[in-house]
């Protein structure tokens, strides 16, 4: 309601109080990370905080419908920056990650393929792509 109203600030301590209470439970992060990252894309004009927050979200692999909304907005954000710039390593990356905690292994290889074509020193995209070719046998 804050945000909707223009007090992001507002918003955003309350997200960052939310995220401080040890009395959270476990199986609504997935949705909290899920709106923290609406917040920081729609309200804030983040992208780069969205993704973290969406990418945080899908580590948490609970399979219900949260996990299928985070996949579904880092899989789309990743999407539109290679159509803004193929040559966009991290976008890659990100699509890679996605299909990863999708358990689209294939899918993850190939993305990390042209991740690390893109941007050949990055040690988190050679580290997923050998980690899921060595998951392949």
């Amino acid at each position: 309601m804050y945000a909707e109203s223009g007090n992001t600030k507002k918003s955003g301590e309350l997200f960052e109080e939310i995220f401080k209470m040890p009395n959270v439970k476990f199986e609504n992060m997935q949705a909290l990370y899920y709106t923290y990252g609406d917040f920081q894309l729609y309200h804030k004009g983040s992208e780069l905080l969205a993704i973290q927050c969406y990418k945080d979200g899908l580590k948490i692999q609970k399979n219900n419908s949260d996990q299928i909304m985070l996949y579904k907005k880092l899989k789309n954000l990743a999407e539109r920056k290679i159509a803004r710039n193929s040559q966009d390593g991290e976008a890659y990356g990100i699509l890679g990650f996605a299909h990863q905690m999708n358990n689209e292994r294939l899918e993850a290889i190939r993305c990390y393929e042209k991740a690390i074509l893109r941007d050949p020193g990055n040690d988190e995209y050679l580290s997923a792509f050998c980690d899921l070719r060595l998951s392949l046998n």
